[in-house]
Formats: C-alpha cells, structure tokens, sequence
C-alpha cells in the first residue's frame, strides 16, 4: 500500500528541486545570452559559447526531469488518497466510539460477529434509556406519567427520565431474573425515556431500576 505522508514528502521535495532547478535555468540562460553578445574569437572561444550552450540544455533537461517526477508523484498522492478512503470506516452518525471487538490486524471470520456489530458508536448527549415494561402491565402506562430512575446499589442515587418515545412492537422477554413468580413466556414493550440528570459514575450500557407512577391499579 503507497503511504500518503511519504508521498507528499516527495512532493515538497520534488517542488524545492523544480524551483532550484528554474533558478539554475534562469543563469544559464543569462551566461549565454551574454555570452552571445560577444564577438567569437576575440572575446570567447567558440569552445566556450558550445560549454554555455550545453549548460542551458542540461539546466533545461533538469527542470523537465523534476516536472516529469513531480506528476509521477501526484499520481501516487492520489492513489495513496484513494486507498486510505477505501480503507477508512466512516460513522454515518455524530456519536462516539463505546466499544470496538476488533483490533489491527485481525481478520473477520465469524458471520455472528458482523451480525452483532464489530463496532458500537452511540451520542451520549443526551443519555437514553431503554425500559422494558411487562405486557401485563402496559394498560397501566401513561407516557404523560413521571418516571424515575434508581442505582441498582443505591436507590438513593436517581434522576428524572423525560419520555421520547415507545416502540409498539411487542418482543419476547430476553432478560429473565430467575423470580418464581416471574412468567417466562412474558412478552414485553420498549419504551425510550432521556436522562435528563446524568448520573455521576454512569456508564453506557449500565442497568437501572426504573419507576413509572401509575394511577391505574389492580
């Protein structure tokens, strides 16, 4: 692969050469034009007028040469471009990196893997939340009702959600807590609520005890 920082370092060297290249041009080109002035034979030898002539042409030879190198190295700048976008990874949206389960170097083999995503990047401003409510208890849920949240370890750390808004597509329960009361076949609604107070320590991912007041009941 053509490395893009070395290919414009040649570039700055190749100009600084074409620029000293033209400079060189420019006084042989003055010598021989004074040169020329000069009567052969009584002033300067015809030998010599040659040697000026010469010196032109090589002083002309060399400024074509670093031109020549000059869009020989633009060409593999631009290759060089095009293979760092080709192997760039670009979000599609503003957020951070949470975590990445790949590191250079490793090859990915495992189509699980690609399904569950190698990298995870979310915006963290602001927070959200995503609680899951029981099927037999969404006809006691009002959007419009006050819902908080608790430290699973402190219940004296909490914040007040604000509701964005509910996914009506009912899911099977994945997280089962072993209760004996608990119905495995519960099916369950998302429900996304913003933390409007971030909690001090709270990290992306983290599981919270949520509260959602309720003036329906049993």
């Amino acid at each position: 692969m053509i490395n893009l920082e070395h290919c414009k370092q040649k570039l700055v060297t190749y100009h600084a050469s074409l620029v000293k290249a033209k400079i060189e041009l420019a006084d042989q080109l003055d010598r021989l034009q004074r040169a020329q002035k000069l009567k052969i034979g009584l002033n300067i030898t015809e030998e010599e007028l040659n040697v000026k002539k010469f010196a032109v042409k090589k002083a002309l030879s060399e400024v074509e040469i670093q031109e020549h190198l000059i869009k020989e190295a633009k060409i593999s700048h631009e290759l060089a471009e095009l293979n760092l976008k080709q192997t760039t990874i670009r979000s599609p949206i503003d957020g951070i990196v949470l975590d990445i389960k790949i590191e250079p170097g490793e090859f990915v083999n495992n189509i699980a893997e690609q399904q569950n995503g190698l990298v995870i990047i979310g915006n963290v401003n602001p927070l959200h939340l995503r609680v899951k409510i029981d099927d037999n208890d969404l006809w006691r849920f009002d959007k419009t009702n006050p819902a908080f949240a608790y430290l699973r370890s402190n219940r004296d750390i909490n914040t007040k959600l604000k509701f964005i808004k509910i996914e009506p597509y009912a899911k099977s329960k994945s997280n089962i807590r072993g209760v004996g009361s608990e119905l495995i076949d519960t099916r369950v609604v998302d429900v996304i609520y913003a933390i409007e107070e971030p909690l001090e320590n709270l990290f992306i991912g983290q599981q919270l005890d949520v509260f959602i007041e309720s003036q329906k009941s049993l």
